[in-house]
């Protein structure tokens, strides 16, 4: 889903089995549906088990496209490149656990 003007929040799953940082459009429930998302595109078998393994933590845009910048796989790529990726990925993880790739 591309992010036209909505607000996105930046989540880590580091407390997890598998590591993950998410882009998840702000909404009523923004923290509940970044759960949802873990458990769709990462893995665990539901929200509450994910959920028993801690909060995520909220991290502001710039920490985020620092972190996608020096993501092991991007050393190739533009500023451009990684930028407008960066800034078209809504709901969707930003980067996951290399041992799930």
């Amino acid at each position: 889903m591309e992010n036209k003007t909505n607000t996105v929040k930046y989540y880590e799953f580091n407390q997890h089995d598998y590591y993950a940082m998410l882009a998840v459009e702000e909404n009523e429930d923004t923290i509940e549906k970044a759960f949802k998302l873990y458990v769709e595109y990462v893995g665990g078998e539901n929200v509450d088990e994910i959920k028993e393994e801690g909060e995520p933590t909220e991290i502001d845009k710039n920490s985020a496209i620092l972190k996608y910048f020096q993501a092991n796989g991007n050393e190739d790529e533009t500023v451009r490149d990684l930028t407008l990726s960066f800034n078209r990925t809504v709901d969707l993880p930003l980067l996951v656990d290399g041992s799930l790739l």
